[in-house]
């Protein structure tokens, strides 16, 4: 049964049929109950032991995943979603509705407060003429945990066309990465040609 996959820059276990990663605190539990629910203890234990032995994923009780650079592609086996990122940190959101909008803009806040004075509370400073760019941006994310620790979205590089692929079929992933294959060959094809 081909469930998981290792991604060895952050060390962790993807879950494929899932889209996203598993802590290995969870691995039994998470084959269990999401894919060998008629399996014995004793199979989905070994399971989850080779797994855990064979590849060695991080422990986030004591270690601090490395997020991709913004420049990554998507990494195939997380889900992708489209966000919104502030002009300020790395702090990045999922986009979801109206709600989304209305939670960039109370983060962009932390950005703007004024140190207080002792007794007082903090104030939000206005925005200088200096200071109007946008406080987020449009980007594509991925995180690797549904939720918990360590479940913060990252932002990955969509290539333009795409974009307008995802535009179109938003929930195709399969179409996502059958363009990319497209735009790799065709790079390939005009390389071989020159």
């Amino acid at each position: 049964m081909d469930l998981f996959v290792f991604y060895p820059p952050s060390s962790v276990l993807i879950c494929k049929p899932c889209g996203y990663a598993v802590r290995p605190i969870s691995l039994y539990t998470h084959i269990r109950v999401h894919h060998l629910h008629d399996a014995r203890d004793a199979a989905t234990n070994l399971l989850a032991k080779y797994l855990c032995e064979r590849y060695q994923p991080a422990n986030l009780s004591t270690t601090k995943l490395p997020t991709p650079p913004a420049t990554n592609p998507p990494i195939p086996e997380l889900r992708l979603y489209r966000g919104y990122q502030c002009t300020r940190c790395s702090f990045v959101l999922r986009s979801e509705g109206k709600e989304a909008k209305a939670s960039m803009g109370k983060h962009f806040n932390i950005h703007r407060l004024v140190p207080r004075k002792p007794g007082r509370q903090a104030k939000i400073a206005g925005i200088s003429a200096t200071d109007s760019e946008p406080m987020f941006t449009k980007v594509y994310c991925q995180r690797f945990f549904a939720s918990g620790a360590q479940s913060s979205f990252f932002t990955v590089n969509v290539p333009d066309p795409v974009q307008e692929l995802v535009k179109s079929r938003p929930r195709g992933h399969a179409d996502i990465f059958r363009a990319l294959i497209d735009e790799q060959l065709k790079a390939g094809n005009d390389e071989q040609d020159a």
